[in-house]
């Protein structure tokens, strides 16, 4: 589905994969553009790995960086061949690993135009009222400080960028009381995590797994009781954006983030986590169309939280942003991106190397002024090195740097979309999340149009396009969409 999107918008792209078949693992890239409506490769490349910090050792936290010759032939190219871009796009070629834990994002400092990662779904998400609310949920180790100065940054930031903005901030007990005294802006309701319940109730009803998540091991599962306590503060409310800011955790099996085991006063320490697939069903749950993730990373990369952040971008379709803590104090680069993401009016596309993110070229086309969109066309290593490099993926699946593709031979289809309720001022949270559960179940239906032609595969999605359609029209009937 991304060649699909960089063919329809011609977009500029940097294509990276990682090749795993020679005994010393390489990077191999290219930069290519479009020029009178084809594709032009300007060159291509391998870099080594350890050039971007990463080698057989099971310790790669912090150490990732940008090869200088890799940064200088962007720079070189993009100043002399593609100056009318308005971004650059990277394109990760699964499967990746590390790699997208890597600071990309830098590159935009010697071109001076946003570095965007290609999402790998559609469709573009829609607006869901005229409220923006945003969650800013905030976890921090006991006596640090970093999550309540982040806290009230983000929230100054927002509440000066987005007219009547609300800002629901659901720190933990560490976090709480250093903003319980603080002069936070009205726009900001702070809900206390004394009042987190101990034991969930209402979200644990049910099988015991739901989909997307990982095994729910009792009704103290720490992501349950943190879900309960937020559905619960919000009631019938929907957010537009939910921002996490929490320290990661790498691991060869999985990355996370690190979580206080309760909300609440109660808790000791970051026992429990979080991962993709966990606030992925978090924020379709509360309807949310942007996520954002935050860490501190006081000395170098957090190749944990920027992982989460990374596969959380390549499973939904909607926003999804990291940002560096530490690159951005004050918070106005994050809330500059937030701002630009919520705002109906064409605006210029935030730049800063403090974050990165994926974002659909049709949802920022206001400030893109390149791209045009097209009608849719009728070797052996060790063990070990395939865990650090591969997580969770087999040394079959590591291959050379892919062709580039020609033209998209299948077009998209045409899906009913997910409803629009510009004119109502806000939409109940079932209304919300309803949306974002078509937008999902469209994105696996345009991601699996180019390989299943069958005649029964054809009428099995004809039929499945048509009850979402059937959901999103009862939805419209009750809340007077469009």
């Amino acid at each position: 589905m991304a060649d699909q999107i960089m063919w329809k918008w011609k977009l500029a792209a940097l294509h990276v994969a990682l090749d795993l078949s020679e005994r010393t693992p390489q990077v191999r890239s290219r930069l290519a553009g479009f020029i009178d409506g084809q594709e032009q490769t300007f060159w291509e490349r391998t870099d080594r790995l350890e050039d971007f910090g990463l080698d057989v050792s099971a310790d790669v936290q912090g150490r990732l960086r940008m090869p200088s010759a890799l940064s200088r032939a962007v720079e070189d190219t993009m100043g002399a061949e593609l100056r009318a871009e308005s971004a650059l796009w990277l394109r990760l070629e699964p499967p990746y690993g590390y790699l997208g834990a890597a600071p990309w994002e830098q590159l935009g400092e010697r071109i001076r135009i946003p570095v965007i990662r290609v999402p790998d779904h559609l469709p573009v998400s829609v607006r869901l009222g005229r409220m923006h609310r945003i969650a800013v949920i905030v976890t921090q180790p006991p006596r640090a400080r970093w999550g309540a100065a982040h806290a009230r940054a983000l929230a100054q930031a927002l509440d000066e960028r987005i007219p009547g903005v609300a800002i629901e901030l659901f720190p933990d007990a560490s976090a709480a009381v250093l903003l319980r005294d603080e002069r936070l802006p009205a726009s900001v309701t702070l809900h206390d995590p004394a009042h987190a319940p101990t034991t969930a109730v209402r979200i644990t009803r049910g099988p015991r797994s739901v989909p997307g998540l990982r095994s729910l091991e009792s009704d103290e599962d720490p992501r349950l009781l943190w879900m309960e306590w937020i559905t619960g503060e919000l009631a019938d409310r929907a957010v537009s954006a939910v921002h996490v800011a929490a320290v990661g955790i790498a691991s060869a099996e999985r990355s996370m983030l690190a979580v206080a085991g309760h909300p609440g006063p109660d808790a000791v320490d970051l026992r429990g986590s979080v991962d993709a697939d966990d606030l992925w069903f978090l924020a379709d749950m509360l309807g949310a169309s942007t996520v954002s993730v935050a860490s501190p990373e006081p000395r170098r990369v957090d190749v944990g939280a920027r992982m989460v952040a990374d596969r959380l971008g390549q499973l939904r379709p909607g926003p999804t942003l990291f940002s560096s803590i530490r690159q951005d104090p004050d918070a106005t680069a994050l809330a500059d991106i937030h701002s630009f993401l919520a705002s109906r009016e064409e605006r210029q596309l935030p730049s800063d190397p403090s974050w990165f993110g994926y974002l659909q070229p049709e949802a920022i086309v206001d400030a893109l002024d390149a791209p045009t969109a097209e009608p849719d066309q009728a070797g052996a290593e060790a063990p070990l090195l395939r865990a650090i490099l591969l997580p969770g993926v087999p040394a079959a699946s590591a291959s050379r740097m892919p062709p580039p593709l020609p033209p998209p031979s299948t077009s998209l289809p045409e899906l009913a979309g997910s409803g629009s309720y510009e004119e109502l001022v806000e939409v109940p949270r079932w209304a919300a999340s309803a949306s974002r559960f078509i937008e999902t179940r469209q994105a696996e239906m345009i991601s699996r149009a180019s390989s299943e032609e069958t005649p029964a595969a054809q009428t099995h999605e004809t039929a499945t396009g048509q009850a979402l359609a059937d959901i999103q029209s009862l939805v419209q009937r009750h809340l007077g969409g469009t």
